[in-house]
This record gives C-alpha cells, structure tokens and sequence, in this order.
C-alpha cells in the first residue's frame, strides 16, 4: 500500500490527509489546534490560519457543547484515553450549525502526561433526520406502554417522596415527569430540607447516568448521602467534595451529576454548586431571567484530587424564584442543547409571574410539548418570600 502513496493516482499520504470523508483535528491537551484537514475547514468555511494555533476545539461548539465538552468529553478522555460516537455541533463560519459525531483519542508521554488528542468528525446530519423518524415512532407507540411506564412511575414518585414544601420565607414546588419511551424507573431526584436549625433551605436535583433498579438505588443512596453531607455544614462546595469521595462506593454512581443549592433564609442570597449538571435558573421577582454560570465543575467522582469544587453566589430577594431540573429539560435529539438553555431562561421569565405550581405546568408545556421528553425530567422550583 505504501507504494502506492506516491502514484499520482492514488495521491500522496498528505493528499489522503486533507481529502478524507471525515475531518481530522489535532490539539494540545489544553485543546489548541495543531493541526486539522481540509475537509473540517470546507465544512465550516473556516480559514486554516484561524484555526490552528489560534483556537481551541471548544471554540468551535456550540455554547452548549462547550457545556458538554468542559464536563464529559474532556474528563471521560482524561479517564479513559478513549472517547466515541459523541454528538456534538459545529459553529460554522457563517452562523450555522453542523451536527457531528466525534471520537477522541489521547496519546500519552513516555511518563503517562497527556501529549497529543487526535480527534476524528463525522458529518452527521443524515443521523439527525433519522432519529426524528425514530421520534415519530416512539409517539406512536406511547398509548400501548402507559398502563406498563405508570407503574414505573408511581415506583419512581414514591422514591422522592419525604422534601419540605413551605415554611417561614420560602415554598417549594417540584414535578417528575417520566421520559416517553421509558418503561424502567430512572435515576433523576430532586429533594428540598431545612438546615442549621431551619434558617437554610437545602435544594437538590441529580441524575444517576442509566435506568432500572440498579440507577434507581444509586439515586437513593446518592439523595440520602447529600442530605447527611448537608447537615454537616458543609456547604455546597463541601458537599459535593465529599460525595466524590462517596460515588466510589455505589455501584452505578460514577458520573452522576448534581445540582445543590442552599438558599440563607437570614440573608438575600443563594449559594450553589453544580457537577457536571445545567445551570439553574433564577427568575428576578421584578421580571426577568438569568442562568447562574458559576459554580461548575465535573460530575461526581471526576474531580478527586483537584481542590476544592468550585462554589457560585447570587443574590436572592423575596420574590425571586430559583429552578433545578435535569437535563432531560433541554437535551432533544431533534434539536440543539442551546436551544433548550435560550428556551428554558425565557420559558421561565415568561411564566414567572404565575403561582409556583401553574409555573411548573407552564415550562412543561413550553419545554416538552405534547410530552416529548426523551429523558426522565425533575424540576424544583423555590420561591424566597418575606419571613
């Protein structure tokens, strides 16, 4: 074959490089580009120049991707030297998205630090057409599973069951809504307790990667550990340190992502943390909303070793309004992540000015018409009020 590298036929090994049918992308473990084929660069209608050496692979995804990348890709890759078949969109030059499937391989050192990722894109956009056709025919499919689904259901409900709901400064409202095409209890929590003698509010939402019994009792566990952690006093930050430290223990909990929230009910603020999990949303008592970006780190079991987690604070007035859900919220094959986020903030914005409980039936109806959630989805949504 190496022979034949040379033939003008064949193309040399550089032609062979840059005329692939997919894309090739080499980066520093910093995620530099070093290197990358034509074909990538025709795809996106991007210039070589501005490219390598001037961006990182992440740079080039969507908001949401970058999400995604920050807290799966790179640290799986990091975990493991391999990652594959990864969905993932592509800015393109003038604007426009292009889905992709990525895998990731990481060479090493001679001394086991991280050298080179070679990165290979596929062009993705058939994929996408077909997985809307597989869409259409879960729907179809749905009316002969509910009697089944139901009693995954009510087994699942039972198991979040035991949050406050109200008390001096504060009410609670949460809603679980199973994923279509589900027949198994899933690993998504959400979970609401009072702390420091009643003048914290402790929130949760999780989610367990999986489905079945086995997710449903590391969500368990996983609920039942935060709630102890919390009693410590720990603090967001804290918590979630120690339940990297707990995740080894589970079967079923590596990679589990968290959101956990104390609101002070002594002081207008809200300190959260989040691992590996979306952003909350909070919706301002005069109107507006925002997603709270700090506090971000890896999920569960992926940070061991790296200081603490990283912790972010807002203020949070009476009348302001915080939400915690799960990524199945936002996450839709037939549709990008960023368009759930934009979704989700305005969403809440618009609904804000109703009773918790109408709020909630409202954001399921904007963010999962005709319910189309291909994932199980937990919301909780606290109101701070005047004591």
């Amino acid at each position: 074959m190496s022979d034949l590298l040379g033939d003008p036929e064949f193309g040399t090994a550089d032609d062979l490089y840059h005329q692939a049918p997919c894309g090739y992308l080499s980066v520093r473990p910093d995620g530099t580009v070093v290197r990358v084929n034509q074909t990538f660069l025709d795809w996106t209608g991007l210039d070589g120049d501005d490219v390598v050496g001037e961006r990182r692979f992440s740079e080039l995804l969507t908001a949401g991707g970058r999400i995604y990348h920050e807290t799966h890709f790179r640290p799986l890759l990091l975990l493991q030297d391999e990652v594959r078949d990864v969905a993932l969109e592509i800015q393109r030059a003038d604007g426009s998205l292009l889905p992709v499937l990525v895998n990731g391989a990481l060479l090493r050192a001679g001394d086991g630090e991280p050298e080179m990722i070679r990165l290979t894109v596929f062009d993705a956009t058939a994929r996408h057409d077909y997985e809307r056709e597989l869409l259409r025919a879960r729907r179809a499919a749905e009316a002969s599973e509910q009697e089944v689904r139901g009693i995954a259901e009510t087994l699942q409900r039972s198991m979040l069951q035991g949050s406050v709901e109200h008390g001096d400064g504060f009410a609670v409202e949460t809603r679980y809504e199973p994923a279509v095409d589900s027949l198994q209890v899933g690993g998504d929590w959400h979970d609401a307790f009072l702390l420091d003698g009643g003048r914290t509010l402790g929130v949760s939402v999780g989610d367990v990667v999986g489905k079945g019994l086995a997710a449903a009792c590391a969500m368990g566990q996983l609920r039942s550990a935060l709630r102890a952690l919390a009693a410590t006093g720990a603090g967001p930050g804290g918590v979630l340190d120690q339940l990297d430290r707990f995740v080894p223990t589970v079967p079923d909990a590596a990679f589990s992502t968290v959101a956990y929230a104390e609101v002070d009910l002594t002081d207008p603020v809200v300190r959260f943390a989040c691992a590996g999990h979306p952003p909350p949303v909070v919706v301002r008592g005069g109107g507006g909303g925002e997603l709270l970006w700090g506090g971000r780190s890896v999920p569960l079991g992926a940070w061991v070793g790296k200081g603490p987690r990283r912790v972010g604070e807002a203020p949070f007035d009476a009348g302001d309004r915080l939400l915690l859900y799960s990524d199945g919220l936002v996450e839709r094959r037939d549709r990008p992540i960023d368009d759930g986020l934009g979704g989700r903030v305005q969403a809440a914005a618009t609904a804000g000015a109703h009773p918790l409980d109408d709020m909630l039936d409202e954001l399921t109806a904007a963010l999962i018409p005709d319910g189309s959630a291909t994932d199980d989805v937990c919301l909780l949504l606290v109101e701070r009020r005047s004591a």
